[in-house]
């Protein structure tokens, strides 16, 4: 409990402690949410769950405070805020739980507050029976009173939970923009492939499956022949061109399962799920005429591309992503050194 004792911010506090939620304290997670988000999207922070977590503490303690604070000043305050975590509540509290945590609390309150309207409704209807039976007029008076107020009861009811529906709506649309910010970090900006970071991260859960449980995988090393070349020959239009014409070529003949991503510069990475390297070299073979056959038209140049490719299929002499890659850059460079646009396997 010892860290729960230097938080700061009081609706953060009472997250860690999972203690009951009311609107209020809804209403303000999502507006410290938001503001966080846009600030880290803005100044290109990487939207990591580290950051979430610090970050959020940090925007919970100025809100909570009524601050205004101009965007300079809260990096200021950023390095003066003791924001301490351990790696438990780092596991625990990343920004998307932190959202799953406010859905199901208000998904709650919605279900307490329909349950609530039924019993309205019900007392209503054996009010009205009465108001009906009853022959003393002070009597159906009273009744007739009580009538007014639970119908009274039963329209605030349906206002209340109408605004929580909005709050749980809103919620949806933050999860939604996070879940779109966080696919968009993780893709090439270029070829709409994932990214080195992301791509690497894809691959080490493979290869622990592959070390659990013996589901093998195959790799493929991919290199654009001669791409300086191109860039120096035709500039780096053309350049980026040849780079999304491959990508686009790798996405169309390639099945839904399989992982690529753009490796660095010219240099395509592909894992194949559940393939064996037989067929992974088929694959790759396909995938080299395809490049192949393509023309990139430029101020009347048709531009023939090729690439070169190193395969390989997981085993037990691979430990982590950089063996894996090491081992397939044996191949690729075998396979550039006897006239590229070849395929060679390890």
């Amino acid at each position: 409990m010892g860290y729960l004792n230097s938080v700061k911010c009081k609706t953060y506090k009472k997250i860690l402690e999972e203690k009951p939620l009311s609107e209020e304290d809804l209403q303000k997670i999502a507006q410290i949410a938001k503001e966080e988000l846009k600030f880290l999207v803005r100044q290109k922070l990487p939207l990591t769950p580290p950051n979430y977590t610090k970050w959020f503490q940090v925007f919970c303690y100025i809100i909570e405070n009524n601050w205004e604070i101009e965007q300079d000043k809260i990096f200021e305050i950023y390095k003066e805020f003791d924001v301490q975590f351990n790696q438990d509540t780092l596991s625990r509290l990343t920004f998307k739980n932190i959202i799953c945590n406010v859905q199901n609390e208000v998904n709650e309150v919605i279900n307490n507050l329909e349950e609530y309207q039924k019993s309205l409704s019900q007392k209503e209807n054996q009010i009205e029976q009465k108001h009906e039976k009853a022959k003393d007029e002070s009597t159906k008076e009273i009744l007739l009173e009580i009538l007014n107020e639970l119908k009274e009861l039963k329209s605030q009811n349906e206002f209340f939970k109408g605004k929580i529906k909005i709050q749980a709506r809103k919620i949806k649309e933050l999860e939604d923009e996070l879940d779109e910010t966080k696919k968009e970090a993780n893709l090439d900006h270029l070829t709409g492939l994932l990214n080195r970071r992301a791509f690497e991260e894809a691959v080490n859960g493979l290869i622990k499956k592959y070390k659990t449980a013996k589901i093998p995988f195959s790799f493929i090393f991919i290199d654009i022949d001669f791409f300086k070349e191109i860039n120096d020959t035709y500039g780096h239009t053309i350049g980026d061109e040849t780079l999304r014409d491959v990508a686009e070529t790798l996405r169309k003949y390639l099945r839904n399962e399989d992982i690529i991503g753009r490796y660095g510069g010219e240099e395509f990475g592909v894992v194949l799920p559940n393939i064996k390297l037989d067929t992974a070299l088929k694959i790759a073979e396909r995938l080299k005429n395809a490049i192949k056959n393509k023309t990139i038209k430029i101020d009347g140049h048709n531009i023939k591309i090729t690439a070169s490719f190193g395969v390989i299929e997981i085993d037990n002499s691979v430990n982590s992503i950089d063996e894996l890659i090491k081992k397939a850059d044996l191949a690729l460079y075998a396979a550039k050194k006897d006239g590229r646009d070849k395929i060679y396997h390890i």
